[in-house]
């Protein structure tokens, strides 16, 4: 193709490129990652009028160098002036890591061009030449210049091997050889030694915990195996919240909106406190507790034994049974039973039952302790029984 830079028209003081028909001219590969848009500025020569037509281009080069995509860019030319030419605003596509700017006249007049500039963002500002800040100062004091590209940088006092900071193409790594400190700083990733203390962000960190702390606000992580898990509140003397190194967890309240699974739920900081979950007597279900005497409290469980059944003093007192038997108790045992398929029956301390009144076949019975005498009625009539000897009145 068929461009060259040409010396006899200038712009600005600077050379242009001599567009003669078939030509190209492009950048070279430029970042644009991590960026919006960009712009191009230009500035072009024709002697004669020229209509709009593709003379710009832009290509997308993905993270293999490789063509994404083109943006082609219109524009026209007025004769006999060098029209400053604005490409603003070009999104930059999903995926484009680099790109090229590329100046090209396949079949039109020859035109100049020159002070091309491609920048970051919306709009396009003029070309302009900073001589000053291209400058290199080497002092005793030091070196003052723009970028510096080298394969490594390493930074040290008199004692090399005791203290330095290395920087190369992948990592800063700051080191202490005496203390055996060490920092290595990568992208996307700080690599700390063991026993590293110090602040990040208000951050306060050493080897075994990690403490926020602000007007009004304290929170700590800690792993030492001694102290809470972590602690929390207005200040470290005044906490809300804290989870010990039993895994227990302390707070001064608590909302919320879902499900709580726990084996028992309690509260012995008051007076009387209920307990729900699995007590002591075996099966589930709520305790109420005297908080000044705990032996004294009553529940209702839901037990293998009973069904259901009340319990005083981790003593059952109240069964009912899936069946639908209802049992009584004392100290001793049952002492009064009422079975759903069977009868009823009133039992005196010993166990023996004193009251029976059948559920099949009509019998009511009174006797005494040691069933030898009783009374009682049947479907036939009334009875009576002397040692053991049923008699009909």
């Amino acid at each position: 193709m068929a461009y060259s830079v040409d010396t006899t028209i200038q712009y600005r003081g600077y050379n242009t490129f001599k567009m003669i028909a078939p030509a190209r001219v492009k950048s070279w590969m430029y970042g644009v990652e991590g960026l919006d848009s960009i712009s191009h500025g230009l500035y072009v020569y024709c002697p004669t009028n020229q209509a709009s037509a593709v003379r710009a281009k832009t290509r997308w080069l993905n993270s293999d160098g490789i063509t994404q995509s083109v943006v082609d860019h219109s524009f026209a030319i007025e004769a006999g002036l060098f029209n400053w030419i604005k490409i603003q605003a070009i999104p930059v596509p999903i995926g484009a890591v680099q790109a090229l700017t590329e100046i090209i006249n396949f079949s039109g007049a020859t035109f100049w061009v020159g002070l091309i500039k491609t920048e970051a963002g919306n709009t396009t500002t003029d070309f302009t030449e900073n001589k000053a800040g291209q400058l290199t100062k080497i002092t005793a004091s030091g070196i003052y210049t723009g970028t510096i590209q080298a394969a490594q940088v390493v930074v040290a006092n008199d004692r090399l091997p005791e203290r330095l900071t290395t920087i190369n193409s992948s990592i800063i790594s700051i080191s202490d050889g005496l203390a055996g400190l060490r920092t290595d700083v990568q992208a996307g990733r700080i690599t700390l030694s063991d026993d590293t203390k110090g602040k990040i962000a208000g951050m306060t960190v050493d080897t075994t915990s990690l403490t926020f702390s602000g007007t009004g606000s304290y929170f700590r992580i800690t792993s030492d195996g001694v102290s809470d898990f972590i602690r929390a509140g207005a200040s470290s003397s005044s906490l809300s919240f804290r989870v010990d190194k039993n895994g227990k967890l302390y707070a001064t309240g608590a909302v919320i909106d879902g499900d709580v699974t726990a084996r028992i739920v309690t509260n012995s900081n008051k007076a009387g406190y209920a307990v729900v979950g699995y007590g002591p007597q075996g099966g589930s279900g709520i305790e109420y507790v005297n908080g000044s005497d705990s032996t004294k409290r009553f529940m209702w469980s839901f037990t293998t034994d009973f069904g259901v059944a009340f319990y005083l003093h981790h003593k059952p007192r109240i069964g009912i049974y899936p069946s639908g038997d209802i049992m009584l108790f004392d100290d001793v045992g049952p002492r009064l039973q009422i079975f759903s398929n069977d009868g009823t029956y009133l039992n005196d301390s010993t166990g023996v039952s004193r009251l029976f009144v059948s559920a099949t076949n009509g019998d009511t019975l009174l006797q005494n302790k040691v069933n030898s005498h009783a009374i009682g009625v049947d479907n036939t009539g009334p009875y009576y029984i002397k040692s053991r000897i049923k008699t009909y009145f």
